[in-house]
């Protein structure tokens, strides 16, 4: 009997030390920066959970956890630090900086600077950002990566692009950027920089032309740094573009392929033959009421006898223009088609002690997902640098491109018989579309 009640109370003891175990406690504590000041705003998360909370003004935190718990502290630029939760009620934490935050250099108008010493408004994107879009332009792959820009295109291939930079600086002038490349500004000319609508609604894109396999990294100037350099041509902010250059060492050779399509996914529910036949005839018959009738329209639509006088004329004036038997043309269907992409890119990057080099070549052709639009381009980058001597350093940044472009005037805001678009929706579906005797297999309309 003695030895039963033993074994009751052993397992009842162990029972309770895993609840104790397991059972959940507040814990708190205060974090500090590297001075010992209180840090606030940290993030405070139980490791493998969605749970957390922040520190306040004092930095201090209160968390809800259990013993054996991880908890993570982490800041943006500071190092990520990870405490278990032990018997202690309270956990103290002192952040730390991140080599890498530290470390990070940007490009600026006047040269670069460390960002952590920077003071300006100012985001740097890396190349694998900018190339991991397939676009023919590269600012088009900024879209989502840049907080305060805001970028719209027309969708086709090497079409212009609206950029904005905080929003949009003038009612009258333009709105748009400034582009420096490697240190040389692109179209210094508001009538012809990119993406303004002063280049038409058909207007080429300049920044089409680089090829985005050859930016090492794009920094945007978005304060009053912009116009340290370039004085008011800033005002709308500036695009640093800087290309890559060669290194010392090992010859590296790159050769990337992409292949793809896209697909039109817009749906716009349009009316058929059978209801545009029955618009067209009831539209009719209403001009002839206002025309013969003085618009008297409840007397007429009374009268079957003089109603259907002028049905019967209406019908005859619709199958005299678009003939006895349907067409059914779906137009907007009929100017989509499977867009493609094809990509090719070759370069080598090296160097020694005194020559460093980047060479590469482009191949980019793309097609629209509207008919006959779609762009090719040849490109080729040459970046050398040498240190003949000790006072001397000679070098040379050589880009060629030729592009070809096809384009549909849907760029801008005209609607007309030139812009596809438009007219897909306007022409009726009882026209017929395709025709074997007429110009190009097209019926004549």
């Amino acid at each position: 009997m003695k030895s039963k009640f033993l074994l009751l109370l052993t397992l009842i003891l162990g029972l309770v030390g895993q609840f104790t175990i397991a059972q959940e406690k507040i814990v708190t504590g205060t974090v500090t920066d590297q001075n010992g000041l209180p840090f606030p705003g940290v993030n405070v998360v139980v490791k493998n959970t969605s749970y957390g909370t922040q520190t306040n003004y004092d930095g201090e935190y209160s968390i809800t956890a259990e013993v054996g718990d991880v908890l993570h502290f982490s800041f943006i630029g500071k190092k990520l630090i990870s405490r278990i939760v032990g018997s202690s009620n309270v956990i103290d934490v002192e952040m730390k900086n991140s080599a890498e935050a530290l470390d990070e250099v940007m490009v600026v108008a006047y040269g670069s600077a460390n960002k952590q010493s920077f003071t300006g408004a100012a985001e740097t994107v890396t190349n694998e950002a900018v190339t991991r879009g397939a676009t023919a332009s590269f600012e088009t792959a900024l879209q989502g990566k840049v907080s305060g820009v805001n970028i719209s295109t027309s969708g086709q291939p090497g079409g212009k692009s609206n950029v904005q930079i905080r929003g949009i600086g003038s009612i009258s002038g333009s709105t748009q950027p400034l582009y420096v490349l490697d240190g040389v500004v692109i179209n210094t000319d508001s009538n012809l920089r990119a993406g303004d609508y002063r280049t038409g609604s058909t207007g080429y894109n300049p920044l089409s032309t680089i090829n985005s396999e050859d930016i090492e990294s794009i920094t945007i100037l978005k304060d009053a740094a912009a116009s340290s350099l370039y004085g008011s041509r800033a005002a709308n902010g500036v695009v640093i573009i800087t290309t890559k250059k060669g290194k010392k060492g090992e010859t590296e050779i790159s050769l990337g392929v992409e292949t793809g399509w896209s697909e039109n996914l817009t749906e716009e529910n349009l009316i058929n033959n059978e209801q545009f036949k029955d618009l067209w005839i009831e539209g009719q018959i209403n001009q002839y009421i206002q025309n013969n009738e003085n618009s008297e329209y409840r007397r007429v639509y009374a009268d079957n006898s003089l109603y259907s006088s002028y049905q019967t004329q209406a019908v005859s004036d619709y199958t005299g223009i678009y003939g006895t038997s349907d067409a059914n043309s779906d137009w907007m269907d009929a100017i989509y088609q499977s867009g493609t992409l094809r990509k090719y890119n070759l370069s080598a990057r090296g160097g020694n002690e005194n020559t460093s080099f980047y060479v590469s070549g482009n191949y980019f052709d793309q097609a629209g997902t509207i008919i006959e639009t779609g762009m090719e381009r040849y490109s080729g980058r040459l970046n050398l640098e040498n240190q003949a001597k000790d006072w001397i350093k000679l070098g040379v940044n050589l880009s060629v491109a030729k592009s070809e472009r096809d384009a549909a005037n849907i760029d801008g805001t005209y609607a007309g018989g030139l812009n596809p678009l438009y007219m897909a929706r306007v022409l009726p579906p009882a026209a017929p579309i395709y025709d074997p005797e007429g110009y190009g297999g097209y019926a004549d309309l």
